[in-house]
């Protein structure tokens, strides 16, 4: 069984190659960090998934190497942590491009080597969907309309008799983790307009690294949507329940809550 992943090169993409890697998958690891220590399975290959010329070339690679894949699975992804206001435009437009456009691209450009009954399996967010947080819009705006994506793309491809499955993982420890809490600091430090907001939101967030989980336990779940014969459409893995019951709040309420947290 052969299937393309993508953020192969670290954190969860990284652990799931290697999971799946393990249970005898040959894994096209894509990614455009280098790749080290390649597991016998994996292939890794240099992509950028942003960049239409990187993914027509990997096609080719892939093409030559195998028959057709079971799956393609989409894993890599960029975190921003900034105001809406005062974030450069690059910077919002290079998680969109990533996140979202990211997946179109590759989705579209290796359909073709899609076996008959393949699947197309979609990391998306715990926030997807859900009421935002501050500071955090951009990353929570990229994941839902991936989520629409991933809604759209299913009712479409499930009359090409191809699965679309939708995974949204909570917290894991990798280096995303590791990553967010120096985002905020650095908002923290450079706001002109949120000074006392940020503080208390990093103060929130660093309490909150206990809860993440080693990411095997997610690569187990890839592999379950993987081979599962009835796969659910969407897997949820170590979601928030805070993340839930706020999002259950009304509007006017909920933003009475934030405001109440981070301005006092």
């Amino acid at each position: 069984m052969d299937v393309l992943l993508t953020g192969g090169a670290g954190g969860i993409g990284r652990t799931a190659a290697v999971y799946l890697a393990e249970k005898g998958v040959r894994v096209f690891s894509c990614d455009i960090a280098e790749q080290t220590d390649a597991h016998k399975n994996i292939v890794p290959l240099s992509v950028d998934i942003t960049a239409p010329e990187s993914i027509e070339k990997a096609y080719r690679e892939v093409a030559e190497k195998t028959d057709g894949l079971a799956a393609i699975i989409s894993i890599a992804g960029v975190y921003v942590m900034d105001s809406f206001v005062e974030v450069p435009e690059e910077n919002l437009s290079k998680i969109i491009d990533v996140n979202l456009m990211g997946v179109y691209r590759i989705n579209k450009a290796f359909l073709p080597l899609l076996q008959d009954n393949g699947r197309i399996i979609i990391t998306t967010s715990e926030v997807a969907g859900l009421k935002q947080f501050p500071f955090n819009g951009m990353y929570g705006m990229s994941k839902t309309a991936l989520e629409c994506y991933a809604d759209s793309l299913r009712l479409e491809l499930q009359l090409l008799g191809i699965k679309v499955i939708n995974i949204k993982p909570g917290a894991f420890d990798t280096k995303l983790v590791d990553n967010t809490h120096e985002q905020a600091k650095r908002m923290a430090e450079n706001t002109k307009l949120y000074k006392m907001g940020t503080k208390r939101f990093l103060s929130i967030m660093q309490s909150k690294t206990g809860t993440a989980k080693d990411p095997e336990i997610l690569a187990k779940v890839y592999y379950k949507a993987l081979t599962a014969k009835r796969p659910k459409l969407t897997y949820y893995k170590n979601a928030g329940l805070g993340m839930k019951l706020y999002s259950l709040l009304p509007r006017r309420l909920a933003a009475f809550v934030i405001r109440l947290i981070l301005k006092g």
